[in-house]
């Protein structure tokens, strides 16, 4: 479902269905649950697109502890490599990036910044870089018996760490990226 949110804003961008795709995702095992399905490629192909992606996770880690360890992952690489070689060797159409719990929000921002000028440092400086930011994860022993309202409502201060994403929480953060660049688009699927 993400990437069809991706290649519809490129399409619409581009006012017309690109014949392939591209795209590079970095983030945790959230990142990892929008990978394409078999259903969604057919779905693409039907529209005579192909996609390809490459995939860096690291599950229950944010993008700070990524960044810092950028040979760790907890799934497979693809063909392409870990993030900086994927990145360094390959032009891609979007890179998205996945902020996550166990840190500071002013951390995972600082990140955010560091590894979008690591990005246009690279042949792809004119690539769609999007930050994915996901729905608050499920602390309660059942999914039934979590209460998502609260926790997307949380209040966020950038100093505390991080024990769960929030609405709160992707504002300051996208308020902090756009300080620095208005370059970079945020999804929000929480």
């Amino acid at each position: 479902m993400l990437l069809c949110c991706f290649l519809w804003s490129s399409m619409e961008a581009q006012d017309k269905l690109p014949g392939s795709y591209r795209i590079y995702n970095i983030g945790n095992s959230h990142t990892w649950d929008h990978r394409p399905a078999t259903g969604f490629l057919e779905i693409a192909g039907s529209m005579n697109i192909e996609i390809t992606n490459g995939w860096h996770i690291n599950c229950g880690k944010n993008i700070n502890h990524i960044w810092k360890n950028p040979d760790q992952t907890c799934v497979e690489v693809t063909r392409f490599g870990y993030f900086k070689d994927a990145i360094s060797n390959s032009v891609w159409d979007a890179i998205t990036i996945q902020p996550f719990v166990g840190g500071t929000g002013k951390d995972e921002a600082e990140t955010i910044k560091e590894l979008y000028q690591f990005i246009r440092g690279t042949a792809n400086r004119e690539t769609d870089v999007f930050v994915y930011c996901t729905w608050p994860e499920n602390t309660g022993e059942e999914l039934a018996g979590f209460d998502y309202s609260r926790a997307w409502m949380a209040a966020y201060n950038e100093k505390d760490t991080l024990l769960n994403v929030s609405e709160d929480f992707f504002l300051y953060l996208e308020n902090s990226v756009k300080e620095f660049t208005a370059d970079v688009k945020f999804v929000s699927v929480g």
